[in-house]
């Protein structure tokens, strides 16, 4: 029956052409994975409601877990069932396909609606710096619309990021990786497509030229909506592994995004060829709540657990983005997460519930536990 069942959302997902371009498309739904953990999420970016009945993920290698894939089917989630693993042997759980479909009731995410799929990936451990995460194809199908294309996006990359405020048009430039660089230029391009002009603003933009001084030694080009770029024959700039950042100001027109596609990153290690760097948004189509740590949208779990692992602590890991006050991990941020507990778009297919008594208990004695 699972074969039946795999074999046919395979067909489902693969075999539709001629689409409708109404109610949904491409990039509408992104499966967003933080590849040090493998969590793993559907969330609609689309800017309404997006109704899916199926979606598959197929890698060219074992990418997943199944012991720790949350599925719908799982969760006890009316009418979905899972695709089969080709696996035999039930002790090997690792694999290059997972899928889902609905042969009941769809669902329906809310715009900026997540559904958490668990550790659905199997978390990577770069060897070097700008070492790719494995990626995979991901598609899903809308009823009564066809089948699509979605993204993959990972939260952190092995790689320089440049990270833009969605409200603001703020950028800094962030290593999300777990080495230490040091850089001497990098550029910035906008890539028009449907944007006329670009999305820079070159007013907007401060320059390491400026902000590090005439002896930094860092040279800008004239800025455009198009480009805007620096470059040091003098000097560098160090980069820390986990969060390392350089400002750049308000160099983004927020009112002219789209996605991370109108945007690239090009840079330069000191002494080395130029490579391309990573871009990620955040803020705006996002509501953040004082204990939202990892700006998902949601106070949940993971938000829970980066408190814990990081109780007492000076500084944060990459993927606590939100909220951190100085000096360290304690009380300020217990109460965030305590106050804004279950806050969030969420998925309509469940709901978190108020912060009990066992949470509270909980989360004291782990971190007694910690302190001593």
């Amino acid at each position: 029956m699972r074969f039946t069942l795999a074999s046919m959302l395979c067909g489902m997902l693969t075999a539709a052409t001629a689409l409708p371009a109404d109610a949904a498309s491409d990039a509408d739904l992104s499966v967003v994975i933080n590849p040090r953990t493998g969590a793993t999420q559907l969330r609609n970016d689309s800017g309404s409601a997006l109704t899916i009945d199926g979606y598959l993920f197929d890698a060219a290698a074992d990418l997943f877990e199944r012991s720790t894939w949350s599925s719908l089917t799982g969760a006890s989630t009316p009418g979905w069932v899972e695709g089969g693993t080709p696996n035999a042997d039930p002790m090997i759980t690792v694999d290059n396909v997972l899928s889902e479909v609905a042969l009941e009731d769809s669902l329906t995410l809310p715009e900026g609606g997540t559904i958490d799929l668990g550790a659905a990936y199997v978390p990577f451990a770069p060897t070097a710096f700008a070492e790719e995460e494995p990626t995979f194809d991901f598609t899903y199908s809308s009823p009564g619309n066809g089948v699509f294309t979605g993204d993959v996006e990972f939260s952190i990359a092995n790689n320089i990021t440049l990270i833009v405020d969605r409200g603001t048009g703020s950028a800094e430039l962030v290593n999300q990786s777990e080495f230490d660089v040091t850089i001497d230029s990098y550029l910035i391009l906008s890539n028009p497509g449907d944007i006329e002009g670009g999305v820079l603003d070159e007013n907007g933009w401060v320059p390491l030229e400026v902000s590090q001084g005439v002896g930094g030694g860092w040279q800008a080009s004239p800025g455009s909506t198009t480009r805007i770029g620096e470059g040091n024959l003098l000097g560098s700039a160090f980069l820390a592994k986990d969060g390392g950042s350089l400002d750049i100001g308000e160099a983004i027109d927020p009112a002219k995004l789209v996605d991370e596609t109108d945007l690239s990153l090009e840079f330069s290690l000191i002494g080395q060829e130029s490579v391309q760097g990573n871009v990620l948004f955040v803020g705006a189509d996002v509501e953040l709540f004082a204990g939202d740590f990892d700006a998902s949208g949601e106070v949940n779990n993971t938000d829970l657990n980066l408190l814990l692992d990081n109780w007492g602590e000076g500084s944060v890991p990459a993927e606590w983005v939100n909220n951190f006050t100085e000096p360290f991990v304690n009380n300020d941020e217990l109460n965030f997460l305590l106050d804004t507990w279950g806050d969030g778009t969420g998925s309509s297919s469940s709901a978190v519930p108020e912060p009990s008594a066992g949470i509270l208990i909980l989360v004291g004695g782990l971190i007694a536990r910690r302190r001593g």
